[in-house]
This record gives C-alpha cells, sequence and structure tokens, in this order.
C-alpha cells in the first residue's frame, strides 16, 4: 500500500518535525505519528477505557468535518476550472513530476483514515495552487486558505499525542 503525494505541504504533515538536537525547537506531530497514538488508543478502547473511546470518537469527527471541508474546497476550484473549460480554457491541476511515495503498513483503519485525509489534503493543496498560477485567486488567499488547513490539520494531530502521554 502507498500514496502519492504531490506537494511538499502535504509531505511534511504526514512526516511532521522530530526535536532538534538542541532542544530549541519543538517536535511536530505528523500524520503517521497521530496514525501510531490513534492505534494505541484503539487497543485501549478495546479494553473498555472509556476516555479512549471518548478521544476515538471525538478524533473521528474531526476527521470527517476537515475532510469534508477538503473536499468542497476542491470542488468549488475544480468547479472554476471546469468553467473555464466551457469557455474554452483547459487548465490541468498542478502535479509533481516526481510524487513522493509512502509506504503505508498501517494496523489499524485510523491509519487508512489519516492517508486519505493527507491525499484529501495534497489534491486541496494542488488544486487551489492552480488557480493561484493560473491568476484565478489571488496570491495572499491561495496562501490563507493552505495555511488554514495545515493549521487545522496540525492542531487534530497535536491532541491525541497529549493524551498519549497520560
Amino acid at each position: 500500500d502507498t500514496m502519492s503525494l504531490h506537494t511538499k505541504d502535504a509531505y511534511r504533515i504526514f512526516t511532521g518535525r522530530g526535536a532538534d538536537g538542541a532542544g530549541k525547537l519543538p517536535p511536530i506531530p505528523g500524520g503517521r505519528r497521530f496514525a501510531a497514538v490513534l492505534k494505541s488508543i484503539w487497543h485501549l478502547s478495546a479494553n473498555d477505557n472509556p476516555y479512549a473511546d471518548w478521544v476515538l470518537v471525538d478524533i473521528g469527527e474531526r476527521i470527517s468535518e476537515i475532510g469534508g471541508s477538503l473536499q468542497r474546497e476542491t470542488q468549488r476550484g475544480e468547479d472554476r476550472l471546469r468553467a473555464l473549460k466551457q469557455r474554452g480554457l483547459n487548465f490541468s491541476v498542478l502535479q509533481s513530476r516526481v510524487p513522493q511515495q509512502v509506504e503505508l503498513g498501517f494496523r489499524s483503519p485510523y491509519g487508512y483514515a489519516v492517508a486519505d485525509l493527507v491525499v484529501r489534503y495534497d489534491y486541496c493543496n494542488r488544486v487551489i495552487k492552480t488557480l493561484v498560477r493560473k491568476d484565478l485567486l489571488p496570491d495572499h488567499e491561495g496562501r490563507r486558505l493552505i495555511f488554514s488547513y495545515t493549521r487545522r490539520l496540525r492542531g487534530m494531530f497535536e491532541k491525541p499525542v497529549r493524551f498519549e502521554r497520560w
């Protein structure tokens, strides 16, 4: 199982950032770490831990909400590109010549849900960047949209990592 990521933003969201040796920069949990934490919480839930159940329900709702939001934003961008195609301009969505292939080997369904969310984020980024490069969306608006989704995903990834310490 693999996933193809075309943007650096999506790859960084998935991999996160480890703690630096000097301790100046804090670690940033990525999708891979988030999926591992969810797997351990999933095992706690199987042992009737009510807090683990609560975390999984909350995260499931957040994954759904962010995924739906990404889907709606992507759809808006694709609609704009389709409208141009009807007028005679045919633009394709940006993609990398050499997309990053990431091996997936999750042992829980939550890991694959995270991979799906990261791929949606990647495609949404590509659509937004296409709109910016074709002068259909102002640069500052495109950056603002990408940053808002990056922030939402990182915020979601950090929450269960804090629970792991307990």
